[in-house]
Parts: C-alpha cells; sequence; structure tokens
C-alpha cells in the first residue's frame, strides 16, 4: 500500500508540522479588524498563540479557514470550543490535559471518550441548526460551508460517538501502518527510531524532544500521558475514511472506503508545543552528553496551560503557571488508587522522559539542603525525637510574622484588582471556516464580492506546506482581496522526516520564487535548514516598526 517515505505524511494533516508562532510578530499596525487566512494549517496551533499574545493589541481578528478535508475542519472547531470553555466548568489543567489528549492521543481515557461522545452530539445539534457556536466565545461559525458540506461536517460528528462507530481498532491500524512503512527495518524499530529523532530532528535545531518519547509515540501513537490513568479508548476524532480505486488496488479492496488512521506516523505532535522554552528557560537544560531531562511532552503542556491562561486572564502568565510543580498538590490529594483518578505531576514525567530533577535529588538527602538545628538531649531520654520536632515547631513560631488582618485584606484587595483587570482574549476573535478544496483563483474571482471593502480584506495569509501548490496556481488578482501591507508567511518542510537537505532547499526556492510572482517580497532573510517559516511582506506595502 505505501510506496514511498512520503506515504508515512498520511492523507490527512492532523496537526502541524512546525512549531506555533505569532502570526502578528507583535509588530503588525491595524486600526479595526485583522483578517487572517490560514490555508491548509492543519490545527489551530498558530490561533491559540497568536491570541494568547495579543493582550496589548485592541483590535479584533477575524480567521478565514480554508482545509482541504471536512475532518480538519470538525478537529478545529473541537480544538476551539475546549480553548474557550471558561474555567468555572473546566479547570485549567484539565482543559490543558484534554486538549493535548484528543489533539495527539491515538489512546485516550474512558472519561474523556465519553466526554468527546457528548460533545460531538451537541455539536451536531448546532450544525444542523444554526450553525454559529455561541454558547460562549471564540464566535465560530461555518455557515459559510456548503450545505453538502455541512451533511458531511454532521457524518463526521457523528463517527465520533460510540454507538455510530463501536469498532475502531486504531492500535491495529497504527501498527499495520508501522510495519508496511518500515518494510525489512520493522524489526530494527528502536534503531530507526531513535536514528530519526536523534540525528534528524537534533541536527534541525530539535533539541527538546526525547528520543525515548518519541519512539514511544513511534511504536503506539500516544504522545501525551500526564496522568496516571489507562489509556485504552480510542480517539475517534481521529477517524477518517479513505477511497481505493481500482487503479490502486486490485480484488475487492477496489473501489471501497475504508475507515481508519490515514494520519502523520513520523513526524510526531510534538512540533506544536513541545519545541521552545521561552516560558521556563531551565526546562532546556540536559545532562552531560545531551541527554534530555524533561521532554517535548512536559514543554507541550507547559506551554498550552500558559496560552489558556493569558488567554481566558489577557495578560501574561505567572511563573506559577509555567512550572511543572503546577497544581501538584491538588493532584496528589486526588488520588484515590484508581488508575483513572490521580494525574501525574512534571516530576513523572521527567521521570518517564529523562533523569530526576534537582528538588527530587535534594529530597533523597534533606540534610544536604537544610542546615543542621543543634538540640540539647532531655536528661534521661535515649531518644531526642519528639525534642526535635518541638523544638522546630517552636523556631518557626519565633520566626514566622504574624500576618495581620490588614495584610490578608490587602492581598484579597489587590487579587480582587486583578481579577477585575482580566480580560477574555476570546471575546475578540472570530472563525468563520470555508468549504474544504476552496482555491487562492476561487478567492480572485468566486468569491471576490466578498472582500471588496478595505475592512474585508485580508491583512495575513498562512499557507500550509500541503497548500503552496494551491499558492503556485494563483494569479497576481490575488493582490486585490489583500490590504497593501499583507503579510505572506508559508509553512516550510523542514522537519519532514524523509526530506533532504535538497528537497528541503527546493521548496524554499520554490516557496520564493512563487511569493516573488504575485508581488510580495522576502521580508527576513531565510536558512533553508534552519528557518521554519518564510516572512514575505507586499511589494508595496509597509511593516509598522
Amino acid at each position: 500500500m505505501f510506496n514511498n517515505e512520503s506515504e508515512a505524511l498520511g492523507y490527512i494533516a492532523w496537526w502541524g508540522l512546525s512549531p506555533a508562532i505569532n502570526l502578528l510578530n507583535n509588530d503588525f499596525c491595524k486600526d479595526s479588524t485583522i483578517n487572517i487566512y490560514c490555508f491548509g494549517m492543519g490545527d489551530t496551533r498558530h490561533i491559540i498563540k497568536t491570541i494568547s499574545q495579543s493582550m496589548d493589541c485592541k483590535q479584533r481578528y477575524k480567521f478565514n479557514m480554508f482545509e482541504r478535508s471536512i475532518e480538519l475542519v470538525a478537529r478545529q472547531i473541537l480544538q476551539l470550543y475546549i480553548v474557550g470553555i471558561p474555567n468555572g466548568k473546566m479547570g485549567l489543567q484539565e482543559k490543558t490535559e484534554r486538549f493535548l489528549e484528543l489533539y495527539g492521543n491515538t489512546l485516550i481515557r474512558e472519561t474523556t471518550e465519553t466526554w468527546l461522545d457528548d460533545i460531538a452530539t451537541y455539536f451536531i445539534n448546532i450544525v444542523t441548526d444554526t450553525g454559529i457556536f455561541d454558547q460562549f466565545p471564540p464566535y465560530i461559525s461555518v455557515n459559510k460551508l456548503k450545505s453538502k458540506d455541512r451533511d458531511h461536517l454532521e457524518c463526521v460528528l457523528k463517527s465520533w460517538r460510540r454507538k455510530n462507530l463501536p469498532k475502531f481498532d486504531i492500535s491495529t491500524y497504527w501498527n499495520s501502518r508501522v510495519r508496511q512503512h518500515l518494510g525489512v527495518r520493522y524489526d530494527a524499530i528502536p534503531n530507526v527510531f531513535d536514528w530519526d529523532c536523534s540525528i534528524v530532528l537534533r541536527d534541525r535545531g530539535i533539541k527538546t524532544i526525547d528520543s525515548r518519547e518519541y519512539s514511544r509515540w513511534r511504536s503506539t501513537g500516544v504522545a501525551f500521558t500526564p496522568r496516571q490513568a489507562s489509556y485504552l479508548s480510542p480517539n475517534r476524532s481521529l477517524a477518517s475514511p479513505r477511497y481505493f480505486s481500482h487503479s490502486q488496488c486490485t480484488g475487492d479492496l477496489g473501489g471501497s472506503t475504508l475507515i481508519g488512521y490515514w494520519g502523520d506516523i513520523v513526524c510526531s505532535p510534538f512540533l506544536a508545543f513541545g519545541t521552545f522554552t521561552d516560558r521556563s528557560p531551565e526546562l532546556a537544560r540536559t545532562l552531560p552528553g545531551g541527554r534530555i531531562i524533561y521532554g517535548a511532552s512536559v514543554l507541550s503542556e507547559l506551554n498550552l496551560r500558559c496560552f489558556l491562561w493569558e488567554i481566558a486572564h489577557g495578560r501574561k502568565a505567572p511563573p506559577t503557571i509555567a512550572s511543572t510543580e503546577f497544581g501538584l498538590e491538588e493532584k496528589d490529594e486526588k488520588i484515590d488508587g484508581s488508575n483513572d483518578g490521580g494525574s501525574s505531576s512534571g516530576k513523572v514525567a521527567d521521570k518517564e522522559v529523562g533523569e530526576e530533577s534537582e528538588p527530587e535529588k535534594n529530597n533523597e538527602n534533606p540534610s544536604a539542603e537544610r542546615p543542621e538545628r543543634k538540640m540539647e538531649n532531655v536528661p534521661g531520654s535515649g531518644d531526642t525525637s519528639d525534642e526535635k520536632s518541638y523544638k522546630t515547631v517552636d523556631s518557626k513560631r519565633e520566626c514566622t510574622p504574624d500576618i495581620s488582618g490588614e495584610a490578608l485584606d490587602s492581598k484579597e484587595k489587590n487579587k480582587d484588582a486583578l481579577a477585575k483587570t482580566d480580560v477574555n482574549l476570546c471575546e475578540r476573535f472570530e472563525v468563520d471556516f470555508y468549504p474544504p478544496g476552496t482555491t487562492f483563483v476561487d478567492l480572485s474571482t468566486r468569491l471576490r464580492s466578498q472582500f471588496v471593502e478595505e475592512q474585508d480584506k485580508a491583512s495575513i495569509i498562512y499557507v500550509g506546506c500541503s497548500s503552496l501548490s494551491l499558492l503556485d496556481k494563483a494569479s497576481k488578482y490575488l493582490l486585490d482581496v489583500c490590504t497593501d501591507d499583507c503579510r505572506l508567511i508559508i509553512e516550510s518542510i523542514l522537519y519532514i522526516i524523509g526530506m533532504k537537505e535538497g528537497d528541503i532547499r527546493g521548496y524554499v526556492k520554490r516557496a520564493e520564487e512563487t511569493a516573488n510572482s504575485l508581488g510580495f517580497k522576502l521580508e527576513i532573510p531565510v536558512d533553508p535548514m534552519r528557518d521554519h517559516h518564510l516572512y514575505f511582506v507586499r511589494g508595496s506595502g509597509k511593516i509598522c516598526e
């Protein structure tokens, strides 16, 4: 079935093949609504990071999504819905874990499977009714989809429910694809996976993915396990159909459509949120020899948690949110011995991915960090444990300042003042989904009437690596639906396993030629083997400084 390396990427891009970026880059000036056109983005990682870092801006953002399959539309609606859930309905940590679980795992918890089943029913009611998700921000609309596309979207959402798709053995589908992709190399799996992570990705600048967590994902399809729970239920949001023509297959398979897992099995979902450590630079440290301590799964959880907190509060996340110890006490209290009752902390994840962290090592030998206390033995007693306990408590009592009511009131007032200044950034953006298959030519011809007014024109155009061929077919009439300072961002193929240096450089050269032919000039010099995105600006435009 698989004839070459590109088959391993699959026929549908469930996640992006590059790290999340801020599409605005904090230097894009606009007075009113900023229209962002996204072709082949694959997921919502760029939307999440862009909105979380727009706290200093007052503009509204409108994302127009153009995907190649309706299954991606359903997944992106699900991701945006989780982002917008108020903290009163779902806690920050639970949102983070549920997002990552449904985003990059083939197997999920039973509680998540039940939640997805209920949400699918809720989504179906909206898609078949108003087509607007407005229970809480962000504003999401599917009204621009054709009637047949909305019917197809309804079918996709039904496949997320157990009663409609009772048998979905995704582990078998995954293993079958891995076997057919590797062929005779299947018996050398540990070495093959380690080479792709430690050599290919490391040489291209990815130094946060540990080879063991990458190998685990390549073997099982499970990327994120933040909880000490059983991940046994299939993730039906990764189900998609594939048609096999008679020319591709012979026998009974020809002319049939099979539902299975047809996504990426080589690049990994770690790329989206697990490759940058600007929130906590200390997490980038390694052991002698280059061994990674934390890994991309912990970084993904930490970075996404910060993004979600900033979106909900409209200000920069405090250091406690960007800590691997976040929620540790609450998690420990909830552990009741059941498989699904507790959740692991950053320390547990660290042990799984790398070595023990420094605080753990210190806890093994408390006397190494704590100053010695000189204790006087009680006469007639050989055991001084009670005396030590008493004097320790007494010393704490002497050293601890008396917290007055005024101090507590002041602390509460400061907390209330911060809460009053909180702004839900979800209220500042909206998302419209267009019919799958819409091209750049359609924007300048069939859909041109929708972009006549200046406030409706594109301020930013994002092109995923799978949609560069669509940009090749565009003409200079595309500029008619763009603002004078429109920015064009093209995703590179830098992190695709199997792509050689010549392929990457050829892709970058082709992207530059295509952009130049449309009237866009390179904004930032590009290093093909280091930069995962290419930035262009309209030739007659000017980026605000």
